[in-house]
């Protein structure tokens, strides 16, 4: 009888260890500890694990997409990101991260979508619009491209989002406005690389070639590494006639 006794209890206590063993917040813990620690598969293993056991598990679900998005499984990522917004459907940011990697991966009715639900959530939500805008460009929509980068210039003036709105008007063609915008982007942060490029850029193209030429030196004062800037001064360099400034550029 006491053998008995001795043998339920012992299985007790082995199955009480196999329960904690299987509890979904420990292997949620070893994914975030193999994340912290940048083993992004082992995190993915722990992740699905804790998942496995509790499906509706949405920091599971978060911390899995950012350790798929880290070993560059975007799609693996995205889709996370949806199934974690199924039980987040009012976080901006879940749809937001969801649009963003849809962008990245070219799906972009399902960038636009996402992207669309997380500005629905939060009106005042600036990374959503500059997501969205570039969306429209990359689908050559530049008109609504436009009201969209002029959203997130409404809500926040900053380096990027004059970037953001210059590069939409040169699409369009209007490159007074897009100089206007460049030069209110280097304003605002006057190391601001593409910015200096872009403005460099727009005002060969409006025959300011010694203008051009000052903001094409300062990139590469800033960037000495950036082969775009290269480029674009051996083209000032052209447009000035120094054939042998632009040919060493070239070669740069």
């Amino acid at each position: 009888m006491r053998n008995l006794a001795l043998c339920i209890f012992a299985a007790l206590i082995l199955s009480s260890l196999n329960i904690q063993a299987q509890n979904p917040k420990r292997f949620f813990k070893a994914g975030e500890d193999f994340i912290l620690a940048g083993n992004y598969q082992d995190a993915i293993e722990q992740l699905t694990k804790a998942i496995d056991l509790q499906p509706d598990y949405d920091k599971a679900y978060l911390a899995r997409a950012d350790a798929y998005e880290k070993l560059g499984m975007i799609r693996e990522a995205a889709e996370d990101y949806d199934r974690a917004a199924t039980f987040l459907d009012k976080k901006p940011e879940v749809f937001y991260e969801a649009g963003r990697l849809y962008y990245e991966l070219a799906d972009y009715d399902k960038a636009i979508d996402r992207l669309d639900k997380s500005i629905s959530l939060k009106r005042n939500y600036v990374e959503p619009y500059q997501v969205k805008a570039n969306v429209l460009i990359a689908q050559e929509r530049y008109e609504e491209a436009l009201e969209v980068a002029h959203n997130a210039l409404t809500l926040k003036e900053n380096t990027y989002n004059f970037y953001l709105h210059g590069t939409v008007n040169v699409k369009l063609g209007r490159l007074e406005s897009a100089e206007a915008d460049f030069i209110n982007a280097v304003s605002e942060d006057h190391q601001h690389v593409p910015s200096l490029l872009a403005l460099a850029d727009v005002r060969l193209r409006l025959g300011k070639t010694d203008f051009a030429l000052q903001h094409a030196n300062r990139a590469i004062q800033f960037d000495n590494e950036n082969q775009e800037a290269y480029v674009i001064r051996s083209k000032i360099y052209v447009r000035k006639l120094d054939y042998p400034n632009a040919i060493d550029d070239v070669s740069k």
